[in-house]
């Protein structure tokens, strides 16, 4: 059962971002052929003559978790135009990353003063059992520290970003001279995830290694319910927000009502879009699929 609060969510909004590296899978595209039949994490939005395919995204995946189905890249290849979260042109200029550097480092403190000490000693002997030292953490945000030990940890089973759907059709996109437009600044996902930590570091900084212990587990189940386009297997991950109102608002809500305009204008274009994004923002009553129901459109799942 999942008992996700806090880190799961980050990568699935935004570890894509912070990790991600323009290099992908290589080599020509695989199809899923004996898949053909399951459905996937993947939606037609139509309007009279007009198509644009929404596709969830997991922002960190493994080697096992490819080829993909056919439906996803017969959709990918009908489509002119690639839209993803973010564009990620953007996170390998210079100013980003310094933004990036400054936005996630505690200015005139370090973990061992903004923690109480027995959290701090409690996150130095997790990450020591994860072959991590605390000393070269030890200036960055609680929020940010415990990602990168996410990241380290899910990089132990073999989830890598380079390989993550997103960062998958980004390259694709690029090598095919597809269009790329982002929903959103990088620098605003940055934002977000520094508004979204605004809990008390030692209740963060505790759940976050608590979830960290069982995320082999947790992980498994969350891919299975994302190849199979089973959007109440991924309903725990939401309802794990319940007690905190703010951070969906902050990380989901008002983004999905934000991103309804824009994509609006990509389904009444003449062109076809492609539509990455996180899976999480497919589920629930606040879903980018619910949001464009609500407008009028019929969607198919595929």
């Amino acid at each position: 059962m999942f008992h996700l609060r806090s880190l799961i969510l980050s990568a699935l909004f935004l570890i894509g971002l912070l990790f991600a590296s323009v290099q992908g899978l290589e080599g020509k595209e695989q199809t899923d052929i004996k898949a053909k039949t399951r459905q996937n994490c993947l939606w037609q939005v139509s309007h009279k003559d007009k198509i644009m395919y929404i596709q969830g995204s997991i922002h960190l995946l493994r080697a096992q978790d490819y080829p993909l189905n056919s439906s996803i890249i017969n959709a990918y290849e009908q489509a002119d135009s690639l839209v993803l979260e973010v564009d990620m042109n953007e996170i390998t200029k210079p100013a980003f990353m310094m933004s990036m550097i400054q936005e996630a480092s505690l200015k005139d403190s370090s973990l061992e003063t903004v923690l109480d000490e027995e959290t701090y000693q409690y996150a130095k002997e997790k990450m020591a059992s994860l072959g991590m030292k605390m000393k070269y953490y030890n200036r960055l945000k609680p929020w940010y520290m415990c990602t990168t030990v996410l990241v380290s940890r899910l990089s132990q089973l073999g989830f890598n970003a380079t390989l993550g759907l997103d960062q998958h059709f980004f390259k694709k996109a690029k090598k095919d001279s597809k269009e790329i437009i982002g929903l959103e600044e990088a620098s605003e996902q940055m934002t977000i995830m520094s508004k979204a930590s605004g809990l008390d570091p030692n209740r963060y900084v505790r759940m976050s290694f608590e979830d960290i212990d069982n995320i082999e587990e947790q992980m498994d189940s969350l891919v299975q319910s994302w190849r199979e386009g089973n959007l109440a297997g991924l309903e725990p991950l939401l309802a794990s927000l319940d007690d905190y109102p703010e951070i969906y608002n902050i990380i989901l809500k008002e983004r999905n009502h934000k991103w309804i305009p824009q994509l609006k204008k990509c389904l009444l274009s003449d062109k076809t879009h492609f539509v990455v994004v996180g899976a999480l923002h497919m589920v629930g009553p606040d879903s980018i699929l619910k949001l464009l129901e609500k407008e009028g459109y019929t969607l198919k799942q595929l």
